[in-house]
């Protein structure tokens, strides 16, 4: 025996079924049920390893530090293990492969070996068919075919894996694997049939491939699915003399030890003779990563191989499973638990910030939080100066600690420090409180034209978000911090269009897509929240000239601080379908005179009914989708030159506005491309006039601009009347805690979904069942009918989950492709990938649309993993 530390272990789909607790026990062959021994199941993971020896028996030919490639059929997913010498050979020094390439070999490099030559006595010139040929199996056996001298015909599942076997691994002939179009086409070139088949695909697929067996023909079975299903298979398609070999590849390196040893040999010496090549791609994942290595290898849709690094990897090993940092759990949805509330600390970067120091008093005194730590490059010292305009805010807090016996820590730490984060997280982790909760709130504001932006100013400003962001992912992941919350404060600006914003917006943009990555990808808890213009604190507070406009041209208003704190609470628990939400308060007046301009038809929808339910619909007071007070703004041609002029000021960078002239051609005057597509969509959201890019490019000035906004403004008049009211923008006078709970909505993006059955059984299938909207009232109790027609037409009897997505009655079929593009997006935000089944009525709109869903999907996202159940009226 000998024990090896373990540097890197190869991921098969074995290991997955394990992990699954799929993976069906092996029974002794020959004996009865009642006489098999009783055993462990073999459930542990990991089959392929290389490392170092650290220990080895005398009677071996090895010694400590030899580096070894092995396979075992016990679980080598540890940090050391020891197996029997016969599983292990050396490494030389002349391997042209790294210890990860290495790693995925064993198993599918034996598989093949073994295969070919042991049970096949593969001969040059004869025909092999490989099935599903991108995995790592089907690239290895490819490349050893093509040394024997065989021909080799190959089947993947997408284009773009068929592509890969020609253009990579120079395989001329490669067909389709997902349905039976290859019989023909192997026949088309080989009438007389294949000498070798290597099989994994199942069902009627593996029944057609035993049918394209030449005389003398071998059957190779790599795939285990018809073996423990038992499937009866017809005799008389194997009357040519042919042969079916079932290899399990693990329970020979078991059984007979010594063949495996040679085999392992023979592999190592194939890649140093440069007869086989690295599987490409191989993936590799760290400890911490486990779970998505398995799940990448069970997708079904990658190629190549996954690896997970363990001693050669840079992050800390854990004895036997010590949990790491924390994963979502769909049955605990309070933000502040006993354990957060408690034992645990909040960090908060951007702490001495008017937002940090509200919310840390708000979750003290609310919530019972006893512990907050709050971040800044600044020091304490400076914090408690009274010129500080956050002292009357620090002092509020204290006295709120002291009152409910919180500890407030105020810590120097640079949040764009990685080595400040994580010493700081290592340190907290190690008490008896550690970091349970994170709140990114940092934040460097310094508005610049694309103009004047130069590459130091874009770096200071995504320097505390970005960065800061990123150091919190990586310090939570190597410090296993047990996080129950990460909050990243996003703003609303990063979904308007505001020209000198440019390098804030993209830091806010990478803070929502880090969150999507996090949830969807990671499963950790993340949200990033686009906060409002919040009163009495944030950056809104700080820069009052931004939210006048924002008031004036948007019909924003202000937020009062407990309500978004509520609303994140909120947020918290539905950020596996909403990661990045957006908080605003409206006036929506103006907000349904642009609903032309919104994003999405639904979005524009939802507004439409709000302001009808608010009684706002008014024909006189309203313009025919246009915005009236922005019309007001501008009913004056003078008016217009004067701010268009302005616009284009900032647009070009002039020292000062007067530079600009109105009576000259603005590309003369030094606009380009860029500043003409961010002139057409400020005069379009400022006027509600687009002015068409190319007259902006060939010739107008300032003046024309003015003269042709002028005139349809005036032609709109005419046929609508419209007026506004005075806003009050005294932002002092709001009551902070003044909220009605009734007047506040979350929107999830999925607001036509509403779910019938849930079921929390793994594996468990989705169904979207598509259904005009009821008139009369929408509880789950009026689509009864319709879903038990489906579970009487359907034999499945998994756990189904069911989805009603509702959709409006007598859609014009001019809006059906955009209508179905957001029904996609929301049954994606329940469903991210497939498979999707979605159901409809026969003959009836909801029918197209589904079939116009289904085009989307397969067209547009490359999913093809669709159904569609159509039911009888």
């Amino acid at each position: 025996m000998v024990e090896v530390r373990v540097h890197c272990v190869g991921v098969n789909f074995r290991d997955v079924l394990k992990a699954r607790g799929l993976y069906p026990h092996t029974r002794t062959f020959a004996q009865l049920d009642q006489d098999q021994p009783h055993v462990n199941r073999d459930t542990a993971p990991g089959s392929d390893f290389v490392g170092i020896i650290l220990r080895a028996c005398p009677t071996t030919k090895f010694q400590a530090g030899d580096h070894v490639v092995g396979i075992s059929a016990h679980g080598v997913l540890h940090s050391h293990v020891v197996v029997d010498s016969s599983q292990v050979v050396c490494i030389p020094s002349e391997c042209p492969l790294t210890d990860e390439q290495l790693s995925v070999m064993p198993v599918v490099c034996l598989t093949v070996i073994y295969s070919l030559k042991y049970r096949v006595h593969l001969r040059a010139g004869q025909t092999v068919l490989i099935h599903a040929a991108t995995g790592g199996a089907g690239q290895i056996c490819i490349q050893y075919c093509q040394h024997i001298g065989a021909r080799v015909i190959a089947t993947a599942g997408t284009e773009e894996k068929r592509r890969f076997l020609r253009e990579h691994l120079g395989v001329e002939h490669v067909f389709n694997s997902r349905d039976t179009s290859f019989v023909n086409d192997v026949r088309n070139i080989l009438p007389n049939g294949v000498d070798v088949i290597i099989n994994s695909l199942s069902g009627p697929l593996l029944k057609q491939s035993i049918k394209l067996l030449a005389y003398h023909g071998q059957f190779v079975e790599w795939g285990k699915r018809d073996v423990f299903d038992r499937t009866a298979l017809s005799m008389f398609d194997l009357r040519s003399d042919c042969s079916i070999h079932v290899i399990d590849l693990i329970s020979l390196s078991d059984k007979q030890q010594d063949i495996c040893t040679d085999m392992l040999e023979e592999m190592v010496q194939l890649f140093i003779q440069n007869k086989l090549k690295p599987i490409e791609p191989t993936v590799i994942y760290e400890p911490s990563q486990v779970k998505e290595a398995f799940i990448r290898c069970n997708s079904g849709q990658a190629m190549g191989k996954s690896v997970v690094r363990l001693t050669n990897s840079s992050e800390p090993l854990y004895v036997n499973g010590k949990p790491s940092a924390a994963h979502l759990s769909t049955g605990n949805h309070a933000m502040f638990p006993l354990e957060v509330c408690q034992q645990g600390t909040i960090l908060i970067s951007g702490g001495f910030g008017g937002l940090g120091l509200t919310m840390s008093r708000w979750m003290i005194e609310k919530r019972g939080v006893k512990h907050v730590t709050l971040m800044s490059r600044r020091t304490l010292v400076e914090l408690e100066q009274a010129s500080n305009p956050q002292y009357d805010d620090w002092l509020k807090l204290k006295q709120i600690s002291k009152t409910y016996d919180a500890h407030v820590d105020v810590v120097q730490v640079d949040v764009t420090n990685f080595d400040q984060v994580h010493n700081l997280m290592e340190r907290l982790n190690q008490s008896s409180r550690p970091v349970r909760g994170i709140i990114h709130s940092a934040v460097v504001a310094e508005d610049r034209s694309l103009t004047n932006l130069t590459q130091e100013h874009f770096a200071r400003v995504l320097a505390a978000k970005v960065r800061g962001a990123w150091i919190f992912h990586q310090a939570i992941k190597l410090t296993h911090a047990p996080v129950h919350f990460f909050i990243m404060f996003s703003s609303i600006r990063n979904h308007l269009l505001e020209f000198a914003s440019a390098s804030y917006n993209a830091g806010n943009q990478f803070l929502d897509a880090l969150a999507h990555y996090r949830v969807t990808e990671l499963n950790l808890p993340a949200l990033s929240v686009a906060l409002p213009a919040v009163s009495g604190a944030g950056m809104f507070h700080r820069h009052r000239e931004v939210l006048t406009s924002l008031q004036l041209t948007q019909g924003f208003e202000l937020v009062p601080t407990v309500a978004v704190f509520e609303l994140i609470e909120q947020f918290q628990a539905n950020q596996n379908i909403c990661p990045c939400p957006v908080i605003f308060a409206v006036n929506w007046q103006t907000l349904y005179d642009r609903r032309q301009k919104l994003p999405t038809f639904h979005l524009s929808k939802i507004v439409e009914e709000q302001y009808a339910a608010l009684n706002l619909s008014n024909p006189s007071s309203t313009s025919t989708g246009n915005n009236s007070t922005i019309d007001s703004n501008f009913n004056q041609k003078e008016v217009i030159i004067e701010r268009t002029q302005a616009a284009v000021s900032r647009l070009l960078g002039a020292t000062s506005v007067d530079r600009i002239l109105v009576d000259r051609s603005l590309v003369s005057q030094g606009m380009d491309s860029l500043a003409a597509l961010s002139l057409y969509n400020w005069l379009g959201q400022e006027t509600g006039i687009f002015i068409p890019l190319v007259d902006l490019l060939q010739g107008f000035s300032i003046e024309t601009i003015a003269t042709v906004i002028h005139k349809k403004l005036n032609e709109r008049h005419e046929t609508v009347s419209s007026t506004t009211k005075e806003q009050d923008l005294n932002i002092d006078a709001v009551n902070e805690n003044e909220i009605i709970p009734s007047d506040v909505s979350i929107y999830t993006g999925t607001e036509n979904i509403i779910c019938l059955q849930r079921t929390h059984s793994y594996g468990s299938h989705i169904r979207f069942c598509i259904a005009e909207k009821p008139t009369d009232n929408t509880d789950d109790a009026s689509f009864a009918p319709f879903v038990n027609k489906i579970d009487g037409q359907q034999t499945q009897k998994a756990p189904v989950a069911t989805y009603v997505i509702q959709i409006s009655s007598m859609l014009p079929s001019a809006t059906i492709p955009t209508y179905a593009r957001d029904m996609v997006t929301q049954m994606r935000r329940i469903q991210p990938r497939g498979p999707y089944q979605l159901v409809a009525m026969r003959n009836k709109q909801e029918e197209v649309i589904a079939r116009e869903m289904i085009r989307q999907l397969k067209d547009h996202l490359v999913i093809n993993d669709v159904q569609l159940l159509l039911l009888d009226d």
